[in-house]
């Protein structure tokens, strides 16, 4: 039967994905689920289709942050003007995930809860210290990215919970970015590596770091040692400081992915060149200013 009212099927809905009695998984984009499912790897009782759920697809200002509905998709995220002004890093992360075919269907919401090497968005979202907003049959909550990364791997403690918006701070105007990702071939390719980094400036001083790595080990991750490294460093930065940084940054890479796309020691060492990169692209600003950080 057919739910005519978005209101009443956003009710319908939750109540199912909550039933533990029938496992069931929601369906949006459908880019990943759809081929595990066929694949065997989850074996879902019901799919809960989310793909008409209207409430769930909007990109607006909300109290400093940009508040994103989980079923908006990368195509719209990629090309959305205040993605663009306030948090240019997720816009540049929508225009090189998959093809514009993928990116049409693709959602945010989905993309984070798959989790899997493909889960580009989770990158740039952790370096930008996004939250969740979690709602159930009859509860909503809201938790760090960072900690639902590390629910996620110790247990399905809130499998009957649906994401259902992303809230990302704005990037301050003394704030420097970088984010690349390395793969087989520019498009359609499961990342080797990729890297996003959010450096706060005061006064030629690096007030704040935070650096995200994806597809090295097997869930993204914060590298919160080698950002201790950078705190309170002049620049630009000294190579001393570099390495140092680059050091630390190894000892954090645990049990490195080693499979048919690229070995556990070749991606540790994608990840510290990337992270290179990152670090060189740094240069003086003046407060205030809005500069980014560019591959060259």
């Amino acid at each position: 039967t057919r739910v005519r009212s978005s209101a009443a099927s956003d009710v319908y809905k939750r109540q199912v994905l909550g039933d533990a009695s029938q496992p069931a998984m929601a369906l949006a984009g459908g880019t990943r689920l759809l081929i595990d499912v066929r694949a065997g790897v989850v074996q879902p009782a019901i799919l809960v289709d989310l793909r008409r759920l209207d409430t769930l697809e909007y990109i607006r200002f909300d109290d400093h942050c940009v508040a994103i509905g989980a079923r908006t998709t990368l195509a719209q995220i990629e090309m959305n003007q205040l993605i663009q002004r306030y948090v240019p890093l997720l816009a540049e992360m929508a225009g090189s995930f998959g093809s514009p075919l993928i990116r049409m269907p693709a959602t945010l919401g989905g993309n984070i809860a798959s989790f899997a090497l493909v889960a580009d968005a989770v990158v740039p979202l952790l370096a930008l210290d996004a939250t969740l907003l979690f709602q159930s049959a009859g509860d909503r909550r809201r938790q760090q990215l960072s900690a639902f990364i590390t629910d996620h791997r110790c247990a399905a403690a809130h499998a009957h919970e649906l994401i259902t918006e992303v809230s990302v701070p704005i990037l301050p105007g003394n704030a420097l970015w970088f984010y690349a990702k390395l793969g087989n071939r520019k498009a359609n390719a499961i990342p080797i590596a990729s890297i996003a980094t959010v450096i706060t400036i005061q006064s030629q001083r690096i007030q704040e770091a935070r650096i995200a790595l994806g597809a090295i080990t097997p869930a993204p991750l914060r590298a919160n040692h080698a950002e201790a490294v950078l705190l309170n460093e002049s620049l630009p930065l000294r190579d001393q400081t570099i390495d140092h940084c680059l050091a630390v940054l190894a000892t954090e890479l645990q049990d490195p992915l080693d499979d048919k796309v690229a070995s556990a020691g070749y991606r540790v060492l994608v990840g510290k060149a990337l992270l290179r990169k990152a670090l060189y692209h740094l240069h003086p600003v003046e407060q205030g200013d809005e500069k980014k950080m560019r591959e060259e």
